[in-house]
């Protein structure tokens, strides 16, 4: 109970926040968007190495343990299952598909004068643009089911340390997203979530399934 209570307040806030930052999107790029800008680039170029390789080595450790009962990697088959689920469903199937119905026009694509500009809850139309949600951001969200990993494992610290450093580079390659013109901070925040959001709840259900399992 208690993790659904908490789940859904984070939810709520997230949403919240997203009403609340829509207002100020365009300006918020009109700001700090410079397509030339190195920080920008950087993130276009490797923001999403690190996601790509929790991938592979996710896959590397559900194939080794499916072929061989491999001890020291059994432990680490929720969260392999975890970022692969992850990886199938909001980088690759609900990002990309909002991407293409939902049509917001990214920033650096805008007509003059910004008339095509639309808040993220309005869609622009099929095939408009590619802005919402950002796919960067998306992969680099991944990488938070491995906090909440180590915080089922009991792993406090290294769970909090890596929180930070997940946490801060989501955040990174979100600055560089909007830096570059590609996104909104709206498209950003949206991927964030699911991202966060979508690890919590996709390792306790795989936690109480296991439970249930071992009790049934």
């Amino acid at each position: 109970m208690r993790f659904w209570t908490w789940w859904t307040l984070l939810a709520a806030a997230w949403l919240a926040s997203m009403l609340l930052l829509s207002p100020y999107d365009l300006e918020i790029s009109k700001a700090l968007a410079n397509r030339s800008a190195l920080d920008g680039i950087l993130v276009y170029r490797l923001g999403e190495i690190p996601g790509w390789i929790a991938i592979v080595l996710s896959l590397y450790v559900l194939i080794r343990t499916w072929q061989k009962d491999i001890p020291r990697l059994e432990p680490f088959k929720p969260l392999a299952i975890t970022i692969i689920s992850q990886a199938l469903l909001i980088p690759l199937a609900v990002t990309q598909l909002l991407k293409y119905f939902w049509g917001r026009v990214r920033f650096m694509h805008l007509a003059p004068g910004f008339s095509d500009y639309t808040p993220f809850w309005q869609p622009a139309g099929v095939g408009s643009g590619a802005s919402f949600p950002s796919g960067h951001v998306a992969m680099a969200a991944l990488l938070a089911s491995i906090p909440f990993f180590l915080w089922q494992e009991k792993k406090h610290r290294s769970a909090l340390a890596s929180g930070i450093v997940t946490a801060g580079w989501g955040l990174f390659v979100s600055w560089g997203r909007i830096r570059s013109g590609s996104h909104y901070m709206t498209d950003c925040v949206m991927s964030l979530g699911l991202g966060w959001l979508g690890a919590a709840l996709l390792l306790y259900v795989l936690k109480n399934r296991a439970k249930s399992q071992e009790n049934g």
